[in-house]
């Protein structure tokens, strides 16, 4: 059996209001979604050259807005036909 081998790196924070939309007047600013942060992942990681096709997991927190199943982020990737699977990722303290 060949061997796999892993690569992990930390990329970086975005600010999802700055990247994904036009300055905002005082009285509305834009929401922010699981659409808008799944679409902005997939942007983000062409302009990086990453090739998804190789990510076999998305990591997440949890929250709704990332695992929905109606409009989560993790949704929005895999609608491209990708063969990631989920993996939640619990957080807590002592």
């Amino acid at each position: 059996m060949p061997s796999i081998t892993r690569h992990e790196d930390f990329i970086g924070f975005v600010d999802v209001h700055h990247a994904t939309f036009e300055p905002s007047t005082a009285d509305k600013e834009p929401t922010v979604n699981g659409k808008v942060i799944g679409q902005l992942v997939l942007s983000l990681s062409g302009e990086m050259g990453l090739n998804l096709l190789d990510c076999v997991v998305i990591g997440t927190d949890g929250c709704a807005m990332m695992v929905s199943n109606n409009c989560g982020a993790v949704i929005e990737i895999q609608k491209k036909k990708l063969k990631m699977r989920l993996v939640v990722l619990a957080l807590t303290t002592p």
